[in-house]
């Protein structure tokens, strides 16, 4: 069908045809709650300035489509989870010291291509230029994890993430995440031969002239990466903060270079909960092969992590 015989179709017929398309493309994702016929609407756009005939957008009280996406991009994570958090020696004695696990400003690795990888890919107006980049980035607050299950080479995350052996490996259970709060995802890796579901959808929207961006698009410009940082296997904790709401940041010093950083705090025990954004806990460390373990026990012993168990690498 061309975007003619689309424009000749009844109000009806057009919605049915569009709801074709999502389910052709997100499959067994498409939810069944959502309604094609009432849950969204098409809008004819009129005027010279009008780039598309079409504008399809989700109601407002739904988001279950968006949603829908985006799990089929960046599976969300449902609670609870173990998850391995790699890190220095120096860094794993500032959590213990502060029993909190800081979540940095995206900011810290704009140089990866973080939000810049999927906005480019996904042609994302409003983000087309460094600054707009940077201002979205300025609000974005993560920590990386790895999945024990996936089949992985460990020397790479201790070199990389590890200090090359002289840090330590945190196992996390994350019990609860608020989902208006924190996000916990899995990292959608872009890659020029293989198109996300966003992506499908749009193109076959842009053959019938009708433009959609699904609702907080720009949440979701955090879990993507480019294909080459696809060995890391990542999962994300992402925390967004908006206008007008409540702002924890504080500054921190890292190497040398002050970010922003979004405090969570860790749950003393496996049946307490210290922070409501997200619920975690410490659950085992592994120290690092080359990693000074007497240091590192010392550091232990003087924190509210001293109960938890430890084994060498």
């Amino acid at each position: 069908m061309n975007a003619g015989e689309f424009s000749n179709l009844p109000h009806w017929k057009k919605l049915d045809h569009i709801g074709e398309i999502f389910r052709n493309v997100l499959g067994g994702r498409c939810p069944d709650t959502f309604c094609f016929g009432k849950d969204c609407t098409l809008v004819k756009r009129e005027g010279p300035k009008a780039k598309v005939d079409w504008l399809f957008q989700e109601v407002t009280s739904s988001r279950v489509l968006g949603e829908a996406i985006y799990d089929a991009m960046c599976p969300r994570i449902p609670p609870p989870i173990e998850l391995h958090h790699y890190t220095s020696l120096g860094a794993f004695e500032k959590i213990a010291n502060s029993g909190e696990l800081l979540l940095f400003t995206a900011l810290k690795r704009l140089g990866h291509d973080e939000i810049r990888a999927f906005a480019s890919s996904h042609n994302m107006r409003g983000l087309e230029n460094d600054d707009q980049i940077e201002d979205l980035a300025r609000n974005f607050f993560y920590c990386s994890f790895t999945d024990p299950n996936v089949n992985a080479n460990e020397n790479n995350f201790w070199l990389g993430f590890g200090d090359a052996g002289k840090g330590v490996r945190l196992t996390f259970c994350i019990t609860s995440t608020h989902n208006n709060s924190t996000d916990l995802r899995k990292i959608c890796y872009l890659r020029s031969s293989h198109k996300t579901s966003l992506q499908k959808i749009q193109d076959a929207l842009a053959k019938l002239n009708i433009a959609y961006t699904p609702w907080e698009i720009t949440r979701v410009c955090g879990f993507g990466l480019p294909t080459h940082y696809s060995d890391e296997s990542e999962i994300r904790l992402l925390a967004k903060r908006h206008d007008g709401g409540k702002d924890l940041s504080r500054k921190q010093q890292v190497g040398g270079i002050e970010y922003e950083a979004w405090p969570i705090k860790i749950s003393p025990t496996s049946d307490s909960s210290a922070d409501l954004r997200c619920t975690l806990y410490l659950k085992n460390i592994v120290v690092g092969p080359l990693c000074d373990e007497r240091k590192f026990k010392a550091i232990l012993d003087a924190s509210m992590f001293k109960n938890v168990s430890y084994s060498q690498s």
